[in-house]
This record gives structure tokens, sequence and C-alpha cells, in this order.
């Protein structure tokens, strides 16, 4: 198996996403993301693309080259500053501990 399709396969499985949403999320089919899993075949780069949307990752982590799996905030500029502090207290806490936060934030 390719490392493209591990961790389209790991993502998906994180996002508790089916082979046939994520098909339909990119519009293709559940056998296409099968094959792209299992390394049968290689997808386009506006597939990858699709795809690292979809998954909320990058195109550089699905390929191999980072493995650093998050995406970068984009337009910083326009968060609050209450927005900007939680975010710098989330990301001195532990995978884990992360992972509590948000379903803590969730209940609320």
């Amino acid at each position: 198996m390719s490392v493209f399709g591990d961790r389209v396969r790991q993502r998906r499985n994180q996002m508790r996403l089916s082979q046939e949403d994520l098909g339909d999320y990119i519009g293709s089919s559940q056998r296409q993301v099968s094959r792209y899993e299992s390394g049968v075949n290689s997808p386009t780069g506006d597939v990858i693309v699709r795809m690292a949307e979809v998954l909320d990752t990058t195109t550089d982590w699905l390929l191999g080259l980072t493995d650093v799996s998050g995406r970068p905030v984009m337009h910083v500029e326009r968060l609050s500053e209450l927005e900007l502090e939680m975010l710098a207290l989330l990301r001195q806490k532990s995978p884990e501990d992360q992972k509590k936060i948000v379903e803590v934030v969730k209940i609320l």
C-alpha cells in the first residue's frame, strides 16, 4: 500500500467517512476510492486537492511530504483575540488533551 492510500484511509476513518461518502464528496465512486487507498490507481492532482479539502488536511501530508497533518490557519488576521488565545492554549496541550477539550466544547 502507498503512503497516499494509507493516509487517505487513516484520515477518512478519523472523520468517520465511508469510502462511498468520500467518493461522493470528491465526485467519484466508492470503488475508485478503494483503488486509491489500496494503491491500485493513482489520483490526478485535482483529485488529490479535493481529497485534501474534504479530509481537512494538506496535499503534502497526503503525499507523504510532511508528517504534519493539520492545515495552516487561514486568514489569521480575521481571528478575534479570544480565538487566538484559545488556539494558543489548545496548541500547548497534548493531542489526547486536545481531543478532550474539543469534546467538552462540543457539549457546551
